[in-house]
């Protein structure tokens, strides 16, 4: 209702998840949460935003199995809103070599193809441009004097050298492009 009264086109908009898939004693499953939520709440929207941190597993089918047992009218759309590269966990440490950067930033090129060619995400964002001590899955480093290779794959997908979203993915040797 509060949505409604607004001007304009108003979504709402679910989610922000990690992607668990183990119960912890401070963390649930993504189905267990979306499982708790009332039918009412998870039918207002058709956007279920997600977190797919690459190096763990891709959870669009659990996101969307779980939506599904709401039997809601309208489908979901996945927005991946968080697709960090590096240490995705609290208090870990990044592997701060060329190899292992190369290699996270071909797994990202590989996972952002395949959300691109899966209809139901319809959104791939990375929000953490400049690493965090703690959660360090930024794009460039914390003291901004160097950028990983992650940063040239998401480059690559936007800006001029993809004008139009429809255009293909790009090629996958952004990553070995110079920080």
């Amino acid at each position: 209702a509060t949505l409604e009264a607004e001007p304009g086109d108003q979504r709402l908009v679910l989610g922000e998840l990690a992607a668990l898939d183990r119960r912890k004693t401070a963390s649930t499953t993504i189905e267990q949460f979306i499982g708790a939520l009332p039918r009412e709440l998870v039918c207002a929207t058709t956007i279920w935003s997600q977190h797919g941190y690459i190096g763990g597993r891709d959870p669009v089918d659990n996101v969307l199995a779980a939506l599904d047992e709401k039997q809601c009218a309208k489908p979901h759309a996945i927005w991946m809103t968080e697709t960090g590269v590096g240490a995705a966990r609290r208090m870990s440490e990044r592997k701060r070599n060329d190899r292992a950067e190369q290699r996270s930033c071909r797994r990202l090129h590989r996972e952002l193809t395949e959300w691109y060619e899966d209809e139901r995400v319809t959104a791939a964002f990375q929000y953490t441009f400049r690493e965090d001590d703690i959660f360090p899955t930024g794009l460039v480093t914390a003291d901004l004097t160097a950028a990983y290779p992650a940063l040239h794959e998401w480059q690559a997908w936007g800006m001029e050298a993809r004008p139009k979203p429809e255009d293909p993915p790009p090629a996958s040797d952004a990553c070995s492009r110079a920080s």
